[in-house]
């Protein structure tokens, strides 16, 4: 079970301020207040605000002359809309990540690494626990995001036979 963190990208995603801007923005989705050390799949994302529009609105302004524009935001709409119904932020990236794999016609199985803590009793550092979640699940590859450069044991991966590389995802903005 992994902690939330405020500065992470669990419940924040970054696009571009403008069509032409080098800087970035974060569209972020609200939750409600919690306690330090919560875990994500209990953070609940605060109703009653319309922060779906204010997304909406800054993504078409952003991308709207992008190539298929035109065919993706009627997608990304719809999400929007049932992704309001989702209570918590794991709910939410849950839908959205299904959604994406249905329209880019993804099959493969989806394992939750909650799922897997909880059956196996995985325990230890964040490092040990991925390395524990890839062993179960046969990995022969860890991608991870460049945050994940410190805390990642990269002699603990090479002795598992687990190749780690990390990809900073800012460039795909």
């Amino acid at each position: 079970e992994v902690p939330f963190s405020k500065s992470g990208f669990t419940k924040r995603s970054k696009i571009r301020k403008s069509k032409r801007a080098i800087e970035t923005r974060w569209l972020t989705v609200p939750v409600k207040a919690f306690s330090t050390g919560t875990l994500i799949r209990n953070i609940v994302i605060e109703t009653g605000q319309s922060w779906f529009s204010s997304h909406l609105r800054a993504i078409e302004n952003t991308y709207s002359s992008a190539p298929y524009f035109d065919e993706a935001f009627p997608a990304l709409q719809s999400w929007y809309k049932a992704d309001t119904d989702s209570e918590t932020l794991a709910d939410l990236n849950s839908c959205i990540i299904e959604q994406l794999f249905e329209i880019l016609h993804i099959e493969c199985d989806v394992v939750k690494s909650s799922e897997l803590i909880q059956s196996d009793g995985f325990a230890g550092s964040p490092s040990q626990t991925n390395l524990n979640i890839l062993k179960r699940l046969g990995a022969s590859e860890y991608i991870s995001g460049i945050g994940g450069a410190k805390y990642q044991s990269e002699a603990q991966f090479t002795c598992e036979h687990i190749a780690l590389s990390y990809c900073d995802f800012a460039e795909y903005l």
